[in-house]
């Protein structure tokens, strides 16, 4: 598959998914192909998902909007049982135990766009804080994580004359994960509670995206 934003491919070559994130209120339009797409959607043989981000336009608009899901919106995960006999029937009976798994997604957006100069150069910006986390049990073990990292869009439109059009659009997309893990105490499975704490990891991904375009007609 092909992913791209504002023309950029920003797939990531080694698993074919995007490696840039947007948070969802920057998107101002979103194409799917599936088939018969043009050259500059190459180096793809299966769909391509390309994106157009929200830009300034001559009138100044701003807006603030929050999403949230809580856990006790989410269906319970399924418990897969185990086939092995010295298991079965006893509080070890779980080859996957989920059904305690629970998660919450907070976000909060901030965005404003208009013009610098009145039909020349426009602007357009948007900041995202969140507060997720989920809480993932196990037979014996248990994590929680937690991810509160903010993100961001910068767009700038420059109209240098009807024939040319620059652009240039900024995006942070970082992500720290702090995990928690625990150990459930002795005998106790499948309990639905944190044991004892154990270790803590960070994991960061994401970074910054830069892109650059020039559209010119001679």
């Amino acid at each position: 598959n092909g992913y791209y934003i504002n023309g950029f491919d920003v797939t990531n070559i080694r698993n074919f998914l995007s490696f840039a994130n947007l948070p969802f209120d920057a998107i101002a339009e979103t194409q799917v192909k599936t088939g018969g797409y043009g050259a500059e959607f190459g180096r793809s043989l299966g769909g391509v998902v390309s994106i157009v981000t929200k830009r300034g336009t001559n009138a100044w608009q701003s807006g603030v909007s929050t999403y949230w899901r809580p856990s006790w919106g989410n269906a319970p995960g399924r418990d897969v049982a185990s086939r092995d006999p010295q298991r079965i029937g006893t509080a070890n009976d779980k080859f996957v135990y989920r059904s305690d798994n629970v998660g919450t997604r907070f976000s909060y957006n901030l965005w404003s766009g208009g013009p610098l100069v009145e039909d020349k150069l426009f602007a357009f910006g948007l900041v995202q804080g969140r507060d997720d986390s989920d809480d993932l049990y196990g037979n014996t073990k248990s994590e929680r994580r937690e991810r509160d990292t903010p993100n961001g869009m910068v767009k700038l439109d420059w109209n240098i004359t009807d024939a040319h059009v620059a652009e240039v659009t900024g995006i942070f997309n970082k992500a720290r994960q702090t995990t928690d893990y625990y150990d459930n105490p002795a005998g106790a499975l499948n309990t639905g509670q944190h044991g004892s704490f154990v270790n803590r990891t960070t994991l960061e991904s994401g970074g910054k995206v830069f892109i650059g375009k020039y559209t010119g007609y001679l």
